[in-house]
């Protein structure tokens, strides 16, 4: 003959009562320790303890932040210094070419 394990509903209530229990104490474990974490990174920030190198030095290192604001002067100076190389060599080329062609017409 086959046993039959029998467990009442009261038991079975209270087993899964019990494992939601548990599962909420270690979820909420969980956020308090995440919580204490972010509210220490967020102090350690106020008092300015994540730049641990001086203003002018990490300007010098990370020049990204201050290029932002001057990137539409950068630009501009960029396209007349190129504009400035290419007339110089329009010139260049100009000159040579007729400074040959005057040669071989002697």
């Amino acid at each position: 003959m086959s046993l039959i394990n029998f467990q009442s509903s009261t038991e079975l209530k209270n087993k899964k009562q019990f494992e939601r229990e548990a599962r909420q104490s270690i979820l909420d474990k969980a956020k308090e320790d995440y919580e204490r974490k972010e509210r220490r990174e967020k102090e350690a920030h106020e008092r300015g303890e994540t730049t641990w190198m001086l203003p002018s030095v990490e300007d010098k290192i990370n020049p990204k932040k201050k290029k932002k604001k001057k990137h539409g002067k950068d630009k501009k100076r960029k396209k007349e210094k190129k504009e400035k190389k290419e007339k110089k060599k329009r010139k260049r080329s100009r000159s040579s070419s007729s400074s040959s062609s005057s040669s071989l017409h002697l």
